[in-house]
């Protein structure tokens, strides 16, 4: 699930024109908070888009908005999900 997961934050990553930083930083935002807490299978696209918002905040000028990671998460959490998470 994690790869599906990195393949997904690359993607997004790609089509957002991110800098190349802030997938490597949020995949290792996932990967340490996976080291420290269980969550469900359903929450995992929520942990990766949260992780790319969060990235994208210390590595870029301007952030990536949470209404994008809605978009290409197919809609599958909210906008409020993701500053609640945040």
């Amino acid at each position: 699930m994690r790869k599906i997961l990195s393949s997904w934050m690359l993607e997004v990553c790609e089509e957002l024109k991110c800098e190349q930083i802030v997938h490597s930083l949020a995949i290792n935002y996932v990967d340490r908070f996976l080291a420290l807490t269980d969550i469900k299978k359903s929450q995992l696209q929520l942990l990766g888009a949260v992780s790319l918002l969060i990235a994208s905040k210390v590595r870029q000028c301007h952030a990536i908005h949470p209404r994008a990671l809605v978009y290409y998460s197919d809609y599958s959490f909210t906008i409020e999900e993701i500053i609640v998470s945040n």
